[in-house]
């Protein structure tokens, strides 16, 4: 079809296209349009009526607009557990959600996930797991802020940001941590205890 059949298409109401097999009915039991508005008045603003028993779903349904959002109060009662000085830096604030409690939790269970990975794999003589050593806090801090940074900095694959071509060349990710390390911090990294462990 051309523009000018489109058009003309488009501005008759009993054209039909040649495929009859097309279902273009309003057969979806749970959509219903409101049967109080008219189709052809143009006013798309009407709600539309959803043939659903379900109490906790609305009746209607409106433009998404400013008008029909839910708005929260917020009261200012709630202040954070600490008081924090005017310079602080957002580091300051992450630190209130990540606490040294839960990155110390971490390094335990990390060490301990290492551990029994190392016991139950046959390392070779030249295995780059043999340099392996117990993490401690700063590491931990190091890893987290390296996973923060990737996210912001983007390549193609994570052993990309040890590349030493010219493209992926960066200054962060080599003198933070080795990719060995991270790699195999990456593997164990744990949370909470865990029974079943394994390496590749």
């Amino acid at each position: 079809m051309d523009q000018k059949q489109i058009e003309d298409a488009l501005g008759d109401s009993d054209f039909s296209f040649s495929d009859e097999s097309a279902d273009d009915s309003d057969g979806d039991p749970l959509f219903q349009l409101s049967e109080s508005g008219d189709e052809s008045s143009g006013d798309e603003s009407l709600p539309v009526q959803l043939n659903v028993d379900n109490d906790n779903i609305p009746s209607n349904w409106y433009p998404v607009t400013g008008n029909y959002q839910k708005y929260f109060i917020f009261e200012n009662d709630c202040p954070l557990p600490i008081e924090m000085l005017a310079n602080t830096e957002p580091y300051d604030y992450f630190k209130l959600f990540l606490t040294d409690d839960i990155l110390n939790c971490m390094v335990l269970e990390t060490n301990r996930n290492a551990d029994e990975c190392l016991k139950s794999i046959r390392l070779s003589r030249s295995s780059r797991f043999h340099s392996w050593e117990p993490i401690v806090l700063e590491d931990m801090t190091k890893f987290i802020g390296l996973l923060l940074w990737m996210g912001v900095v983007k390549y193609p694959n994570i052993a990309d940001y040890w590349s030493k071509a010219e493209r992926y060349e960066n200054s962060v990710a080599p003198k933070i941590m080795s990719r060995n390390k991270f790699f195999f911090f990456f593997q164990t990294l744990r949370a909470e205890q865990n029974y079943i462990t394994s390496v590749h």
